[in-house]
């Protein structure tokens, strides 16, 4: 793992920097996998009525089905694939999102460093948010 930490070793760790900052509720709380979920949903959805458009619109394709067959497959089919596209296009930004909390978690002066603007915006968003002064001498 980074730093030569295990997996085990390395979410320990982890942990307790949170609790050490009192951040028991940012981990707690789970608005972007909520977030995420409802992306995966309506992209989903929105894929399913796609495929029952293209469905409708060219029965020929399902020539070898009943005539409601065809449709309902398509959005089955459709729906299918757009959640598993999507789910694994954005657990990258769900990782991302949690690399970035853990690492501004670990070293909030860095990014106030290279970034200012966005160190100033995200700590005010987590002060708003949870009501948790972010002690950076830790």
């Amino acid at each position: 793992g980074l730093y030569g930490y295990s997996f085990l070793e390395a979410g320990s760790a982890v942990s307790d920097l949170f609790n050490t900052r009192g951040w028991t509720a940012v981990i707690s709380d789970c608005s972007v996998g909520v977030c995420l979920l409802m992306m995966n949903t309506f992209v989903s959805f929105t894929t399913s009525i796609l495929c029952l458009v293209i469905a409708t619109a060219y029965p020929q394709w399902f020539s070898s089905m009943d005539d409601n067959v065809g449709p309902l497959a398509a959005v089955y089919i459709g729906g299918i694939a757009g959640y598993i596209t999507s789910s694994t296009i954005l657990s990258l930004s769900a990782s991302a999102a949690n690399a970035s909390l853990v690492c501004f978690a670990e070293a909030p002066d860095v990014l106030s460093v290279y970034h200012p603007k966005l160190s100033k915006d995200l700590s005010r968003s987590l002060k708003e948010a949870w009501a948790t002064p972010l002690d950076s001498s830790l």
